[in-house]
């Protein structure tokens, strides 16, 4: 029988960031500020399935932030731009304005 979550999945540790997320670019100052401040991650967003509806989300514009310090290969998504800031895999603490900027160049499309 599979696990069913409860509750958000829980922020992690820094040990497991090191050893699962690549070059993530955390500061130890960024590190400890994120351990104080995060919270667990929706366990939803995994288990909800998508709407039955998609075709109204085919239409519109897509982009998938992917970025260059995550590892393995970006995803396959047809239809969605992509854009990979240099950063791992918490760009909005480890480089908050570059993502900014990138936020706002997809916003204006």
């Amino acid at each position: 029988m599979a696990t069913v979550w409860d509750g958000p999945i829980p922020v992690l540790s820094d040990e497991i960031i090191d050893a699962n997320l690549g070059e993530h670019g955390l500061t130890p100052e960024d590190s400890a500020w994120l351990c104080a401040r995060g919270v667990g991650h929706p366990v939803g967003t995994y288990q909800d399935p998508a709407p039955d509806d998609l075709d109204a989300v085919r239409k519109l514009p897509r982009t998938y932030i992917t970025c260059t310090g995550d590892p393995g290969d970006q995803p396959d998504l047809p239809g969605h731009d992509m854009v990979a800031p240099d950063s791992g895999h918490w760009p909005m603490t480890a480089r908050p304005v570059e993502l900014a900027r990138v936020l706002d160049e997809v916003a204006r499309g």
